[in-house]
């Protein structure tokens, strides 16, 4: 019969439908032309039919598992189908036509629960979809023949049974130069893409993931033609299937245009291809392992390989070499999300290193403390001190401590442009400590001065002159001319706090021709300053709260 009517030049077909809004049935009565490659659809009449109250509340209530018993099921499609039959004939009469007219009803039926997922039942493997809206009552009522239980045979041949209409849009809406998006708004909004340029194969992945898959090849217009052949509007395309066809190629994933086909591809190859996909998997995520520099021992440990695998979603390495075998992700992303990780996984060891440290540091810090070389270290006793060269710091200045590799504490001044440089590098903050003068210290302490002057004979005279006359204990005293007319003079002497310091500084500063003179290591003098006071603000806070001030 079905047979008879597709060989009609000019076939008039009614539509049902009702969704999962349960808002009521659309019935169309379209007349039907062309071929099935270039079809020519009509639309003569439609009209929407609410459903009764008492049947929607009915419908809503065996959307619930434990109140869709048997018998309500039973009953509900058995009313549904009496009204899909009084909506096709409704629709007939609205177009002026009578059944007698019209060559068969094609019912959607009323979706009431799906699951097309595959899952263990009973031993086997099941999977299912419920339609309800009898399609013997459709038959009976009308007189014509009726088509129904779409869903139930797409999960049949392997589909998901939803949606439906992508077949019917490629058939009606592809193009050679556009490539379009259709939005099929219901209870449940689906978008089809048709991308320019489709193949054969997106062709056949379009009707059905099992003709996709048992494809062998295709002739168009009665040519046979390449996979990659670009179809064009009004192609009569033919696929050819085979029982025994090895499944798709790799190479197919390049040659499919639309995501839909891609997605199918790479849907059999996750459940047909496991071990192969695991070969291939391996092979392309090793080689993405070394062009970024990373061996693939280094991540084999039983302290990484858990946490990438977990942060990946996968339970195993062979999961996760089959998912990059068979598309599902690509090896580049893998092994970047590896990086990340082997990258993050060193920052938070040596971030608990220095954790460590400072817990050792707290948990020391109410001991009676020593000083070393004139400095206390907060929360450490007897540690290894240096003062930093860069600085070059003498009792007075405000001093911070940093804790280096393998060599102690270095002590520099808070106006340290090393410092100031690297107190907000996460890679470094977290290892400078606060440190302090002891109250009472007799040692002496090297630091230099950098002076700028006027170029002059008897200058060098003069500044040695200055030191020995207050008695200043000299290190190193070098000269040498600048342009500009001018001359650096760098001193290294010792003194034994910040105010012999200062003292030298105003001597030499009264030095006639003498232009600015400095301390080695100072950052910007407004900076610096206000960095200082923030930072005794703090430790003034800090002391207050231990009951010290």
């Amino acid at each position: 019969m079905l047979g008879e009517i597709a060989k009609k030049p000019v076939r008039r077909i009614v539509g049902l439908m009702s969704g999962t809004s349960v808002d009521g049935i659309d019935a169309a009565l379209v007349e039907l032309s062309g071929s099935q490659d270039a079809p020519e659809v009509r639309l003569v009449a439609f009209e929407d039919h609410p459903f009764p109250e008492a049947v929607r509340a009915g419908i809503f209530e065996l959307f619930d598992p434990a109140k869709a018993t048997v018998d309500k099921v039973g009953r509900m499609s058995y009313v549904l189908g009496g009204l899909y039959a009084k909506a096709a004939l409704s629709v007939i009469r609205a177009a002026g036509l009578t059944p007698a007219d019209v060559d068969a009803v094609a019912s959607h039926g009323q979706t009431i629960w799906h699951a097309p997922d595959e899952v263990p039942f009973c031993g086997e493997s099941a999977r299912c979809t419920v339609q309800i809206g009898e399609g013997a009552v459709i038959a009976q009522r009308t007189g014509l023949v009726t088509v129904s239980d779409f869903r139930v045979a797409d999960v049949a041949a392997g589909g998901q049974g939803a949606p439906l209409v992508p077949f019917t849009e490629y058939l009606l809406y592809r193009s050679t130069e556009r490539t379009r998006l259709l939005q099929n708004i219901g209870g449940i909004g689906n978008m089809t893409v048709l991308p320019a340029g489709a193949t054969p194969i997106d062709f056949a992945y379009s009707i059905h993931s099992a003709i996709g898959n048992s494809m062998v090849g295709a002739t168009v217009n009665g040519r046979i033609v390449n996979f990659d052949y670009v179809l064009q509007n009004g192609d009569i395309v033919d696929i050819r299937t085979s029982k025994n066809a090895p499944g798709p190629s790799r190479d197919w994933l390049n040659l499919a245009k639309s995501g839909a086909a891609r997605t199918k591809i790479k849907q059999w190859f996750k459940k047909e291809r496991r071990e192969e996909n695991i070969v291939h998997g391996k092979e392309q995520f090793e080689r993405e392992l070394r062009a970024n520099g990373i061996a693939p021992a280094d991540i084999m440990g039983d302290e990484i390989l858990p946490l990438i695998l977990k942060r990946l979603a996968f339970t195993s390495l062979d999961d996760l070499y089959a998912a990059i075998g068979y598309g599902g992700v690509t090896a580049t992303r893998t092994v970047n999300r590896i990086r990340d990780e082997i990258l993050r996984n060193q920052k938070a060891n040596q971030k608990n290193a220095i954790d460590r440290i400072n817990e050792a540091a707290e948990r020391r810090n109410k001991r009676p403390r020593h000083a070393v070389h004139g400095i206390l270290v907060e929360g450490l006793d007897n540690c290894l001190i240096k003062f930093s060269r860069c600085c070059t710091p003498v009792p007075g200045d405000s001093i911070i401590g940093f804790i280096t590799r393998g060599a102690g504490v270095s002590i520099h001044r808070t106006d340290c442009e090393n410092y100031l440089a690297s107190r907000d590098n996460p890679e470094t903050a977290g290892r400078w400590i606060r440190v302090s003068w002891a109250e009472r210290t007799t040692d002496a302490y090297s630091t230099t001065l950098m002076m700028l002057s006027a170029q002059r004979s008897g200058l060098v005279m003069d500044v040695a002159t200055a030191l020995n006359t207050l008695n200043a204990k000299v290190r190193t005293l070098t000269a040498r001319d600048v342009d500009s007319g001018r001359s650096t003079i760098t001193i290294t002497v010792e003194v034994h706090d910040l105010a012999e310091l200062r003292t030298i500084i105003s001597r030499l500063s009264a030095i006639r021709g003498v232009i600015r003179i400095s301390r080695s290591g100072a950052s910007d003098p407004a900076k610096a300053a206000a960095h200082t006071a923030e930072l005794q603000a703090e430790q003034e806070k800090k002391a207050k709260q231990e009951g010290k001030v």
